[in-house]
């Protein structure tokens, strides 16, 4: 229990510094602990910055890795700085310097979705995980997005089966012609 609590704990203590470096970004974790300590306190140990205990230099594959990493970190950043309110969605680069340069157009991509606010990129990822199929109606401003799980049909117990299920999601764009144009950008990316 000792080894995982203190890689826990050395995990915990890189995100915290990537949170300060970078604020206003999304909570993500899918990286190797390495390279969030290369992001977090450099490719180098330097005990007056690390809290860590001294560990080994990186490769060139993880300097390379947290080098990209940065670069997107610092481009949402300045987003989520700009904007004022914290991502719920990691961009790429080149797709948060866009919204940078172009703030309203970031704005008018944002939605309600499941209750609350959020980017074009949450949306599309979320949709993306439910099988998204396509757009089944409108309604005004509303959308209805045709999405799919599968479900265990148990009506003959003895012979149950996995059968498909559509259902819908709402989605109210600020709006609605741009957000559709780039949903549908996104969509054919992913």
């Amino acid at each position: 229990m000792g080894l995982m609590a203190k890689a826990y704990r050395e995990r915990k203590i890189c995100i915290d510094e990537m949170i300060r470096k970078y604020p206003g970004l999304p909570y993500y974790e899918k990286e190797r602990v390495e390279i969030f300590r290369t992001i977090a306190f450099g490719p180098i140990y330097d005990s007056t910055t690390c809290p860590l205990s001294p560990y080994e230099p990186p490769n060139k594959e993880t300097i390379r890795k947290a080098e990209e990493l940065e670069e997107i970190y610092k481009a949402n950043s300045k987003l989520s700085s700009r904007i004022g309110y914290f991502l719920d969605y990691l961009y790429t680069k080149e797709e948060a310097e866009y919204y940078l340069e172009n703030m309203e157009e970031f704005i008018n991509l944002n939605a309600v979705y499941k209750g609350s606010m959020h980017t074009i990129g949450f949306i599309a990822s979320s949709l993306i995980e439910q099988n998204y199929l396509n757009i089944h109606g409108a309604e005004g401003s509303r959308l209805l997005m045709e999405c799919w799980k599968d479900e265990i049909d148990s009506s003959d117990k003895y012979n149950p089966v996995m059968r498909k299920v559509a259902y819908f999601e709402t989605v109210i764009p600020i709006n609605k012609e741009k957000f559709l144009a780039a949903l549908e950008r996104m969509m054919i990316r992913q």
